[in-house]
């Protein structure tokens, strides 16, 4: 236990070192040998890494992390993890109301994007990334949908939204995510009006859970008809 507990610190602190170099350096600024060479006592970064402690090698850190690519997406994936934790908490502060709750989750990924040059990248793409991008980053459209099921999960959860199709859903979360991301890479207006975004999420919500009552009125009106025909053949 003790040393899977270690294994898991390592790989923190690795992740947090590369992390710490790509937003000051750029991605091409980390390299393997760099890292293990700090890691076991040299180099001009020696103050800087989380985990010299250790007395890492060179070995070890490819046994722990892999190669360059897998470090790679271990950032990618560690800082979309904080992320989508970030919406979840947000979406969580507005139990009552799901387009209130997209509207705080918008806000939070302006201001998360505003503020974090590597999510904005992961987002953005290599287009937007500048010497941020790294190779996973230049297919930004994985990353995308994964935002997008993830949080239609959140908000299926969170609000009980069994009357709205997962197709349908997904659709809105999409459309608020897009819009979300437009006003983050070009923006047009302070973050503060962000909850713009709700008066299109509003009236598609309205639209969405008026077509399912509609849809379900339709159904149960047509299920009714055998048995009202066969009560009327019975007379």
């Amino acid at each position: 236990m003790f040393r899977n507990e270690m294994r898991q610190l390592l790989r923190a602190r690795v992740i947090s070192t590369t992390r710490n170099i790509v937003c000051t350096e750029g991605w091409g600024a980390v390299r393997m040998s760099r890292l293990a060479k700090d890691g076991r006592g040299g180099g001009e970064h020696r103050q800087d890494l989380g985990f010299v402690r250790f007395g890492i090698g060179r070995s070890v850190l490819y046994t722990e992390i892999g190669t360059k690519l897998d470090l790679a997406d271990a950032l990618i994936a560690n800082e979309i993890a904080t992320f989508l934790t970030g919406i979840s908490n947000a979406i969580a502060a507005e139990p009552d109301n799901v387009v209130d709750g997209l509207a705080v989750a918008a806000e939070y990924i302006l201001r998360s994007g505003a503020d974090n040059p590597l999510l904005n990248a992961a987002l953005g793409g290599c287009s937007a990334a500048g010497e941020l991008c790294i190779g996973p980053m230049t297919v930004p459209g994985s990353i995308l949908w994964h935002v997008i099921s993830a949080l239609t999960v959140v908000l299926r959860d969170q609000y009980a939204l069994g009357n709205i199709a997962d197709h349908d859903l997904g659709a809105v979360v999409e459309a608020v995510i897009r819009l979300t991301l437009s006003n983050l890479f070009l923006p047009t207006s302070p973050i503060d009006h962000a909850t713009q975004i709700a008066l299109v999420t509003g009236g598609t919500f309205g639209s969405l859970s008026s077509g399912s009552a509609a849809y379900r009125s339709t159904v149960d009106r047509d299920s009714a008809l055998p048995a009202q025909n066969e009560a009327e053949v019975r007379m």
